[in-house]
């Protein structure tokens, strides 16, 4: 995971930082929050879906599918839902 510092206002660059404990997905093409309270990632790459905690850095699930193309949450974070090639 990477956080972005925007707080230099005199220039406009940004500067991206890696978060050091967590995995990486060097594929990634997607990556949502869950959207209650942004506790778990869901990422996507060649692979499938990764299903992060954002506070342990963990992955909690990996879903073995390939050729997603889209990714959402539901608005209960019960269910990732896809659109697949």
């Amino acid at each position: 995971m990477y956080s972005l510092d925007c707080s230099n206002t005199t220039t406009s660059n940004e500067v991206l930082t890696k978060e050091e404990g967590f995995p990486e997905y060097l594929t990634a093409d997607i990556a949502k929050f869950s959207p209650i309270n942004g506790a778990s990632l869901a990422v996507v790459d060649h692979i499938g879906i990764h299903i992060v905690d954002v506070e342990s850095k963990k992955e909690l699930l990996k879903i073995e599918r390939k050729g997603i193309i889209a990714l959402e949450w539901t608005p209960r974070e019960t269910y990732v839902i896809t659109c697949e090639k």
